[in-house]
């Protein structure tokens, strides 16, 4: 598999972000200083409420997928339906945490057929998309994937930069389920 240029990851993340960021009329839940006066006239649900309803979607879509709920023992089989899935509910809401606007963000490049492509988890603290990694991302090869071309994708943090730069936010020792496609 050939790599892209870093420029040429960094200008997909960039439209990757732009795309998600449309598709959140009422953004996240987590964030502090969100205004539910500040949201779309006409909306149903406050920021909480339509979280909830996501997660209810998601499982809906999974079961009429005839997809098992997510968990590590099957997150490799399943990985693209439950991206997928949290994408869709997210965006038919227009709300969603990090996994959910991460799952957006993952769709929107896969669509794209930006390769290779990375739904990465820390568990209990946020979900984030990595792409041009050179190999799989691990927590155990950090200084083999995160660098060259390797650009990070995040939406909830509003963030596109080189891949390296995740050890500055987060941990990577700390890494939990991921998802690849080559």
């Amino acid at each position: 598999m050939a790599l892209l240029s870093a420029s040429r990851y960094l200008t997909e993340v960039k439209a990757a972000l732009t795309y998600t960021r449309s598709k959140m009329d009422l953004g996240e839940t987590n964030k502090f200083g969100k205004n539910v006066l500040d949201l779309p006239r006409g909306k149903i649900f406050t920021t909480l409420p339509a979280i909830q309803e996501v997660y209810r979607q998601e499982e809906k879509l999974l079961n009429a997928m005839r997809v098992p709920m997510p968990n590590d023992a099957n997150w490799g089989t399943y990985g693209l339906q439950y991206i997928e899935a949290m994408a869709m509910a997210s965006s038919g809401i227009g709300a969603g945490n990090c996994e959910e606007q991460a799952a957006i963000a993952f769709m929107y490049l896969y669509k794209h057929d930006i390769r290779p492509i990375d739904y990465m988890m820390i568990p209990g603290t946020h979900a984030f998309v990595v792409v041009g990694a050179a190999v799989r991302p691990t927590s155990h090869n950090f200084n083999d994937w995160s660098t060259g071309v390797a650009m990070l994708c995040d939406p909830w943090g509003w963030r596109a930069e080189p891949a390296c730069n995740i050890c500055i936010r987060y941990s990577p020792t700390k890494m939990g389920s991921s998802f690849r496609v080559e």
